[in-house]
């Protein structure tokens, strides 16, 4: 069976895509199975990080298209890992998506691949639109990046909303996973004490904030310019250990449910 993971967070900045990238390549890396990522972000960073073409079908014409099936879009990123991939154009998809049912399409669209992958992971834009409520329709759990700041909080609030929406309107299993703490620095005490304020929207939520936090380090954006796997570039770095015990913490809790 499936599980479809959204990473979404309307604030920018915040390691949205990095946790989304990690989180493929962790499960991929761990053998649980094949991963497909699907970029949905017209920024596209995701894509270029796994060295995605763009000349081909992308997320867009998976969409916009009928006739385009998943399986049909999807690309080779790297050992048990696919990609979907974007590009700049996928910013008018909003208004080029069309019909009662445009908030659906993505879920249609992955129902198709018939457990062709174990894990599908989604990038999602940084803004709570068309896109983000198909990724939201199509996920059966979302994970939220958050720095461990005020405007990031609310940003995380906003979401929650937005997410509401989505159980509304038919989703109604979709789940938080947790609250992923990014950049975090121990040494600030204002950091731990928006790691609490934290903790309390996480109750709100009716979700958790994960006990991983994922430390900055150089060697995230130089695995990223280099267009390689984090893991593989700089495995005993801060942020690929804090991105592993990230994914084992996900994995210990899918375990514990199953049980």
């Amino acid at each position: 069976m499936t599980k479809t993971i959204a990473v979404a967070q309307q604030k920018g900045g915040t390691g949205k895509t990095t946790t989304a990238s990690a989180l493929a390549a962790g499960l991929a890396a761990m053998r649980r199975g094949k991963v497909l990522l699907i970029d949905l972000d017209a920024q596209s960073n995701l894509t270029f990080i796994h060295g995605g073409k763009t000349d081909g079908l992308t997320a867009l014409e998976l969409l916009e298209d009928d006739s385009i099936t998943a399986a049909m879009a999807a690309q080779p990123a790297g050992e048990n890992l696919d990609l979907i991939a974007s590009t700049e154009y996928l910013a008018g998809a909003d208004g080029r998506l069309k019909g009662k049912d445009r908030a659906l399409i993505l879920k249609g669209k992955l129902a198709q691949l018939d457990g062709q992958y174990s894990y599908i992971v989604i990038d999602t834009p940084p803004a709570l639109g068309l896109l983000t409520i198909n990724a939201f329709m199509a996920a059966d759990s979302v994970i939220i990046p958050c720095l461990a700041d005020v405007f990031s909080i609310q940003a995380t609030t906003a979401l929650a909303r937005t997410l509401d929406t989505a159980r509304q309107n038919g989703n109604s299993g979709l789940k938080v996973e947790g609250i992923l703490v990014t950049r975090y620095s121990q040494r600030q005490i204002i950091t731990r004490d928006t790691v609490t304020l934290l903790e309390q929207a996480a109750q709100q939520m009716k979700t958790k904030v994960f006990k991983a936090r994922i430390r900055d380090s150089v060697a995230v954006r130089e695995a990223q310019a280099l267009q390689t796997d984090l893991f593989k570039y700089a495995p005993l770095s801060t942020s690929a250990q804090d991105y592993k015990a990230f994914v084992k913490e996900l994995l210990a809790g899918w375990q514990t449910k199953r049980r």
